[in-house]
């Protein structure tokens, strides 16, 4: 969320930003009704209040608006409506991909579930858009973590080189050797074209100390993202 004492904002600007972010929670009328009753209210300024706060997404909704271009100006409504398209495109790599794992681990016997993600946006948000997805999140068993990666190899991820660059032997041998309390949970694998897939071989440890994650297994639950079926946590 934005933060004042990082914006260069004028602290006016800032305001009127916050109260029309909130407002729209509310629905675009209330959005317009809160920039509307602003005097002197300048679009290039939201414009560069909604960039420099990384909130683009969630203005997105208000292009298909009739009012949208009389209240927020044709350039921003423009650059708003960039932004929904490259969101749509990014949404179906990552549903391309969701479906991709799911095939792969099919054909190889491997039990896995999503966490976050499509199915986060489907339950939470009234535009699925409106969530800011970088990356899929798989789950599988300890025991299948290893089996897991060859066919994530064959979708284009490298297993030699992780995310920031860094060798993913390196995190490995720490899964493989350090206690559970201490051991990370995580390898991120990144494909060709940048796109990134979190593996998970147990949940935050510091979080479930004392849970049996086995006995989360059976009770998972399965949800639609764009009419393709899923499976998550219950």
């Amino acid at each position: 969320m934005a933060d004042a004492s990082r914006s260069s904002t004028s602290p006016a600007d800032y305001r009127t930003g916050m109260r029309a972010t909130r407002a729209l929670a509310l629905g675009a009328v209330a959005c317009f009704a809160v920039l509307e009753r602003e005097a002197g209210w300048d679009p290039a300024v939201f414009a560069h209040f909604l960039r420099e706060h990384h909130l683009r997404q969630w203005f997105t909704v208000l292009v298909d608006d009739p009012r949208a271009t009389a209240v927020l100006g044709a350039e921003v409504v423009d650059d708003l409506a960039r932004i929904r398209r490259l969101q749509g495109r990014w949404r179906l790599i990552l549903l391309a991909l969701t479906k991709d794992v799911d095939r792969v681990y099919a054909a190889s016997g491997i039990d896995h579930l999503y966490l976050k993600g499509l199915f986060l946006a489907e339950q939470l948000y009234d535009d699925p858009l409106r969530r800011k997805q970088s990356d899929v999140d798989v789950l599988v068993t300890p025991e299948d973590f290893l089996r897991a990666l060859p066919p994530l190899a064959s979708l284009g991820f490298d297993l030699h080189t992780g995310a920031n660059a860094k060798p993913l032997a390196r995190r490995l041998a720490k899964l493989r050797s350090r206690p559970r309390s201490r051991a990370p949970q995580t390898l991120t694998l990144v494909r060709e074209d940048g796109v990134e897939l979190d593996l998970h071989c147990r949940l935050k440890s510091r979080t479930f100390p004392r849970v049996d994650e086995r006995e989360m297994w059976p009770a998972r639950q399965r949800f639609v993202a764009s009419g393709e079926t899923f499976e998550t946590l219950s």
